[in-house]
């Protein structure tokens, strides 16, 4: 008798228990459910609890071509080789999406903190692993001699009841004969309200609504320095995080699927100290390493720090911090793929890219200057450095030799100007006549099959503003670009 009653109070009482969960779980368990529907989304979003404040119906409502969005973003299952478990299970039951964008904490490749699958196992977020993956999809990622010490664990746990803790009485009490002394009540109505908050913004989830971080609450402690002798302990300690970002790229990377890696905001504090120790110039290093290997990652270098007043604690971003970041997020997102971004078609006025700007798009140059800008005229730019400078468009694939339209706007220095500038392809190659001023120019070029365009450039002079005693500038200047545009010409 007791044990029928156990089995009907497992299946028909606590399949709903997750709904006493905290948010963290509740988010777990709504967000394993819908990865095993087919959704088949054209922008699949990914992350732990921090990218969790994006709104991705406000996302959606901003780009014309890709009308099913979703924030699959889960708390911190323990290890960053949650994306690509997590990953692998979203394929297993939808289709490829167009997009990915992978939200990183900018601490991502120094934290106090084991890496690795056993150890979250053992963990506490280890009741979040039990909710998300099943027990032959955890035995997949685990060496064999972890494998026969995680299957009892597993399988002790596999019960809602026991996975979430209850307080078996209270909830039946409340369930099935409506008693709350214990404010189950106000969870459940909490939680409620969470889940319809999510299915509206596709997603969203913030921790701290109305709450604001004071300064000695913040956290420090699991920030370190990754400059300097930091290299070796980066090397020696924190590689298994590194392996497992390179990894779930990789698995992107074999198929193909765009993935835009950016990183959330932090409090001015915690910004200050990280860019002290010189961590953000560690990793924009390691990014570029990244995209340099990966053909299919981009990442979005935007701006993270963000006034205290917009976080509930060191790392979350409350309500007001979740409405900015949202705005300005799908903006970037926005030009990004107004630039392509998950697209190769060259249609209307193609690939367009402005140079100098906060988000130059996906574009890989050679032999040029730093970004510049005006900021009371809104316009930005680059200066070639020396006599030869190149464009590497990686996205942009021919399957056999084609012909584009090069658009650029340059003006030239000094001594290039009434001077030729020769741009080519290994195939093909075109003389510019550059005149006084800024100028738009266009030609058309032959391409070769390739797995990414390039044009190179070479100028007939450059010389630096000291040599022509202009002014104490060393730099060895030619062309300033402004702007440069893709387009396929139309086939007779």
């Amino acid at each position: 008798m007791f044990a029928l009653m156990a089995v009907i109070l497992e299946l028909l009482v606590f399949s709903r228990s997750y709904m006493l969960s905290d948010m963290s779980t509740l988010s777990v368990t709504r967000t394993a459910r819908m990865v095993e529907e087919s959704r088949n989304l054209d922008l699949l979003l990914m992350g732990a609890s921090r990218s969790l404040v994006v709104n991705a119906a406000q996302l959606e409502s901003e780009l014309d071509h890709y009308d099913n969005a979703y924030n699959y973003s889960v708390p911190s299952l323990g290890t960053s080789l949650q994306y690509s478990m997590i990953l692998e299970k979203y394929l297993d039951h939808n289709r490829e999406p167009r997009v990915i964008l992978l939200a990183l904490g900018p601490e991502i490749f120094g934290q106090f903190k084991v890496d690795a699958l056993f150890y979250s196992l053992w963990s506490g977020e280890a009741e979040r692993f039990w909710r998300f993956f099943s027990l032959p999809e955890l035995l997949q990622y685990m060496p064999f001699k972890e494998k026969i010490f995680i299957v009892p664990l597993y399988m002790q746990a596999i019960l809602n009841s026991y996975n979430y803790r209850m307080n078996i009485r209270d909830y039946i009490n409340y369930r099935l004969f409506g008693i709350d002394k214990w404010g189950v009540g106000d969870v459940v109505d909490r939680n409620r309200r969470l889940l319809d908050i999510m299915e509206e913004t596709k997603g969203q989830m913030i921790y701290w609504p109305d709450r604001k971080v004071l300064y000695d609450e913040m956290i420090f402690e699991n920030i370190v320095p990754l400059g300097g002798l930091a290299e070796y302990q980066y090397e020696s300690y924190y590689l298994r995080k590194d392996e497992n970002i390179r990894r779930f790229l990789h698995m992107t990377s074999e198929r193909n699927i765009p993935v835009i890696v950016f990183f959330m905001p932090v409090p001015e504090p915690r910004y200050e100290l990280m860019d002290s120790y010189g961590n953000f110039n560690y990793t924009r290093r390691r990014m570029g390493d990244f995209e340099e290997r990966f053909k299919n990652v981009y990442f979005l270098d935007h701006d993270i720090s963000y006034d205290m007043l917009y976080f509930g604690d060191s790392s979350h971003l409350n309500a007001d911090g979740a409405a900015k970041f949202n705005v300005e997020f799908a903006r970037d997102i926005k030009h990004l793929m107004e630039q392509g971004y998950g697209q190769v078609e060259l249609v209307g006025r193609g690939l367009f890219f402005d140079l100098g700007a906060t988000i130059e798009g996906r574009v890989k140059l050679a032999g040029f200057y730093e970004k510049e800008e005006n900021v009371e005229l809104q316009d930005s730019w680059r200066w070639s450095s020396g006599e030869v400078s190149s464009f590497v468009f990686p996205w942009i694939k021919n399957e056999e030799p084609r012909k584009y339209r090069v658009i650029f706007e340059v003006q030239p220095f000094l001594p290039q100007i009434n001077q030729a500038m020769v741009l080519g392809t290994p195939i093909d190659n075109t003389v510019v006549v550059l005149q006084s001023g800024r100028q738009q120019y266009s030609v058309e070029l032959m391409f070769p099959t390739t797995d990414e365009l390039e044009v190179s450039v070479s100028y007939a002079a450059a010389m630096s503003p000291l040599d022509l005693d202009m002014s104490a500038d060393e730099r060895v200047l030619a062309v300033r670009w402004f702007n440069i545009s893709l387009q396929y010409v139309a086939e007779n």
